[in-house]
């Protein structure tokens, strides 16, 4: 047993430092603009065309903007504020244009100009996940946990939301 053990410490400690070693804007540089100077590369990749991009951002462009305004949508009848609503919509919406306009942005930068597009990629790739993460997790929050709780505490049902006419916050709302 003890030898299968350190076997499998092993293989683990072998994966974390695959792991480590993996540089992603490499990664995605190579995605977009190719490697085929690189002798030495392990993996092959061609340079995106435009027509290859373009097929890209032709098949992700309505799935994922459906997909946001869905949850976005759900996420609008939860009790949660309107900044934090407003918040999170941003941040997705923000996400899905970094997502999908900067391959075309590091493609016509070039292999000098890149530097900076690269991780910006992966920063709107990492927002626009996140935000259908939490987005997705409120609402099932909200469908299944909060409800018992405010029922358990005898707190009133939160008022469903009204998403055409949210309530105007300030002053002059008051009056």
């Amino acid at each position: 047993r003890e030898d299968v053990l350190v076997e499998d410490d092993e293989v683990l400690d072998e994966l974390v430092d695959e792991v480590l070693e993996l540089d992603l804007v490499s990664l995605l540089r190579e995605w977009v603009l190719g490697n085929e100077d690189d002798e030495e590369a392990e993996v092959f990749r061609v340079a995106k065309g435009e027509t290859e991009l373009l097929a890209f951002t032709h098949d992700h462009i309505f799935s994922l903007a459906m997909l946001l305004f869905v949850v976005f949508h759900l996420v609008q009848l939860t009790p949660l504020s309107q900044r934090q609503k407003i918040a999170l919509i941003l941040l997705g919406f923000g996400g899905l244009l970094g997502t999908l306009g900067l391959p075309w942005v590091l493609r016509a930068a070039g292999v000098d100009g890149g530097g900076l597009w690269a991780p910006l990629l992966i920063v709107s790739g990492t927002s626009l996940l996140l935000s259908l993460a939490i987005g997705s997790i409120v609402v099932l929050l909200e469908m299944w946990i909060w409800p018992g709780r405010r029922r358990r505490r005898g707190r009133p049902e939160a008022a469903a939301a009204d998403p055409m006419f949210p309530p105007k916050d300030g002053p002059a709302a008051k009056s």
